[in-house]
């Protein structure tokens, strides 16, 4: 690499450190110029194209890399990932096969391999892979908490806690080890040390690094008679409105609560609950950094939490979840539009389906079960079955009601995703609601609709029990063998038709 070239490349390294990708870009692609076919310079770029999950760009980067230094372990490797991040596993298993072939003792190739024979859902295969991996480096962090999350899987959950204390004896502060801890912990009922180690977890690590452009005190439990707080809600819409369960608790100590939400939820929230003042958030993501804004003057309260942060003061044990909490308010005008919109089937029975989450991966489909599976519900008599998914899910509709000879009720003129005033609306016609473990599950929870969620796992949500504790209205369905959905879905029908003969 000449001169010209090392001056640019210091220059790309520098912009992509501070998240400018796109000028590093622009950088690296200068000293390649400089420097054609430099395979330093292509992995850079490589690097950063993954960074902003540009992975067809990535992937062909790696394997330009690749096919210039076919003995580095670091392209294939790094070539493998991308095609497995674009849910092309068997591709990324045969390379890293190939490695092993080359190189059977390199611990990282079997972590790699175990990581993607996951992805297909195979939790055997992993598990051999990953104590493989143990096994050619002992006391692997990585290796330990891989087998534990294994453990967690499996429900096996005092297993799971020995892993992570054993990696946390190699890297005490790691706070994605403490995050992952902390939903073992909570998932067995261990409420006080859960949420200590969720609270150090979500605060520390980079991954999903928050920062609040104010400067209140970070609230600890502190008096709040005669002050002002800011309560900040994070994570996806879904988590938002399960995580307001304290809120009503710091609004009776409080002498003003400000609560900052997705702004899709505000007006929902400023009726659910008067005594809070309830603003959208101000939120931009760079370089995994999610910045929150403010144009109010934030500056005159007293302090601030995340809603995350309060379950460690309000809800220390199971118990302590029994107090009763608002259910959410959807306008009463649009509630009765939909009344009368859906008037011909008010004497019917009505069931809200969700079947999948918006976000399509091979990592996040073995949590759901396919449409096509769900007959025993879909088959269900007497019973109008209304859609409450949020994406383009016409042609999945249009497979179910050819296969099962049912009538899965959408509508075009509704905003299934934005306009959640109406959809709140809308959830709250149903009588009861069959979903996967999605926002409508949510926010047919918390408006206190008896919602059945079809799950792969229990989830640390649960803290243990069959139900979430945090939205009671929540009932879980569990798979009992991984991969089987036939047993969840019939007892969730076998649910429905037990409902509706009570109505």
């Amino acid at each position: 690499m000449n001169r010209e070239a090392k001056i640019l490349v210091k220059k790309a390294k520098k912009l992509e450190a501070s998240g400018k990708f796109a000028d590093a870009i622009t950088a690296y692609e200068a000293a390649l110029s400089k420097s054609p076919q430099n395979p330093d310079i292509i992995f850079a770029l490589g690097n950063v194209a993954k960074k902003m999950d540009a992975l067809p760009i990535a992937e062909q980067m790696f394997r330009t890399v690749y096919g210039l230094l076919p003995d580095s372990l670091e392209a294939a490797t790094n070539l493998a990932l991308v095609i497995s991040g674009q849910d092309r596993p068997d591709e990324a298993i045969e390379l890293f096969q190939a490695l092993l072939a080359t190189n059977p003792e390199h611990a990282g190739t079997w972590i790699n391999l175990a990581n993607t024979v996951l992805l297909k859902g195979d939790i055997e295969n992993a598990e051999i892979f990953y104590r493989e991996a143990l096994r050619l480096k002992p006391g692997s962090v990585e290796a330990l908490t891989n087998l534990a999350e294994i453990y967690t899987q499996k429900e096996d959950l005092d297993q799971a806690l020995s892993y992570f204390d054993k990696a946390l004896k190699r890297d005490k502060g790691n706070p994605i080890i403490r995050f992952n801890r902390s939903q073992v912990l909570l998932s067995q009922g261990n409420l006080k040390d859960g949420w200590r180690e969720m609270d150090f977890g979500s605060q520390n690590r980079k991954d999903r690094k928050t920062q609040y452009h104010h400067k209140l005190k970070r609230w600890n439990g502190e008096d709040l008679a005669g002050k002002k707080i800011l309560i900040s809600c994070e994570q996806g819409i879904g988590d938002q409105v399960r995580l307001l369960h304290c809120l009503q608790d710091v609004s009776e100590m409080a002498d003003k609560v400000v609560l900052e939400i997705d702004p899709r939820l505000v007006p929902i929230l400023t009726r659910t609950y008067p005594d809070v003042e309830v603003r959208p958030f101000n939120t931009e993501k760079v370089a995994n950094i999610a910045s929150y804004h403010y144009d109010w003057p934030v500056n005159e309260l007293d302090y601030a939490s995340n809603a995350l942060n309060l379950f460690k003061y309000f809800r220390v044990d199971l118990e302590s979840f029994d107090r009763e909490i608002p259910t959410f308010k959807p306008d009463p005008n649009l509630q009765e539009q939909w009344k009368m919109r859906i008037q011909g089937s008010n004497e019917d029975f009505k069931l809200g389906i969700c079947w999948r989450g918006g976000k399509r991966s091979l990592q996040r489909d073995i949590h759901y079960a396919d449409i096509v599976e769900w007959g025993p519900i879909l088959n269900t008599a007497d019973v109008k079955i209304y859609s409450l998914m949020y994406d383009d899910c016409a042609d999945e509709i249009a497979r179910a009601e050819d296969t099962f000879g049912c009538k899965i009720i959408t509508f075009d003129d509704l905003d299934y995703r934005s306009d959640l005033e109406q959809v709140f609306a809308l959830t709250n016609q149903m009588d009861i609601v069959i979903a996967a473990n999605t926002s409508p599950a949510s926010f047919a929870g918390v408006l206190g609709i008896p919602t059945y969620i079809l799950n792969r796992d229990r989830g640390w949500n649960s803290l243990g029990q069959d139900y979430m504790p945090m939205v009671p209205a929540i009932k879980l369905i569990i798979q009992q063998e991984k991969g089987n959905w036939e047993p969840v879905i019939q007892e969730a029908a076998d649910i429905l038709q037990k409902t509706i003969s009570q109505k």
